[in-house]
């Protein structure tokens, strides 16, 4: 049935989207792994070939963000695609908040994420394994590791809401 989307799609999806660079280019950026990344919920919202297709072409364009967001604009524009699948969103409304949401969004990831986040987690970790603190610096590591994995999901959980 179009417009609904399965719990086998959704965890693809989610786990596609933690990979936004897998074919990153100079034309459209991330836009490659970001489509990629919408496939399997495109595919159970769009059994028809050609909507497929036309669902595809909008993501196809251009994309760029930072990684971290990945998950949640994959939930979220899998959200906003049931609304067009159902007849209840204009397709042509997809662009424009499309626009607006990455460079909203990429602003914040670069700024926080990349520009502050990352870094003071290296340098916690550099100075922990310059002290000696080997395995303090592993489980440091490992718990940041888990919990990046429960905040990407908590994102897309709230992306599909």
């Amino acid at each position: 049935m179009a417009g609904t989307l399965s719990t086998r799609a959704l965890l693809k999806c989610f786990a596609r989207s933690n990979m936004p660079n897998v074919a990153y280019n100079p034309h459209g950026l991330q836009n490659i792994g970001f489509t990629w990344s919408l496939l399997p919920g495109l595919r159970d919202l769009y059994p028809d070939d050609g909507a497929f297709l036309a669902g595809c072409r909008r993501y196809a364009v251009y994309h760029n963000c930072h990684t971290f967001w990945g998950p949640f604009l994959t939930g979220a524009f899998l959200h906003t695609e049931a609304q067009v699948a159902a007849g209840r969103l204009d397709p042509a409304l997809l662009q424009p908040l499309k626009e607006t949401t990455l460079n909203s969004l990429s602003a914040i990831g670069d700024s926080f994420f990349s520009g502050s986040m990352d870094i003071a987690c290296f340098l916690l970790l550099i100075c922990l394994m310059m002290q000696g603190y080997l395995a303090v610096a592993a489980g440091f590591m490992l718990f940041w590791l888990i919990l990046a994995v429960i905040m990407k999901g908590l994102t897309f959980y709230i992306g599909l809401s």
